[in-house]
């Protein structure tokens, strides 16, 4: 899926991308996140997890980690939610961590 934001800034590229990152094998879910043509949610957080509640328990916490990127504090995610994810999720959300705030 293509997302065309024509008036996106630095930073919510930044944090898309790392998102992108992570949800690689997921892609489903970013177009359930993001609107294709704006950098904005397709809803509010809130209205987003309620949404999600139906799907594994797996990606509503891939869910949670992205909402927490883009919007802090708005997905609620927990530390245990990310050490109980595979090796290979877990490092990714931490190297996404560290491409948005530290690369």
């Amino acid at each position: 899926m293509d997302f065309n934001w024509k008036h996106a800034d630095n930073y919510d590229l930044r944090v898309f991308n790392a998102i992108r990152r992570i949800l690689k094998g997921y892609e489903k879910l970013l177009v359930f996140l993001f609107h294709t043509t704006e950098a904005r949610l397709t809803s509010s957080p809130k209205h987003l997890l309620e949404q999600a509640r139906c799907i594994s328990s797996r990606e509503y916490i891939l869910i949670k980690v992205c909402l927490d990127l883009w919007d802090p504090h708005s997905g609620g995610t927990q530390l245990p939610d990310i050490v109980n994810l595979d090796r290979k999720l877990y490092l990714r959300i931490l190297q996404a961590i560290e491409y948005i705030y530290w690369s």
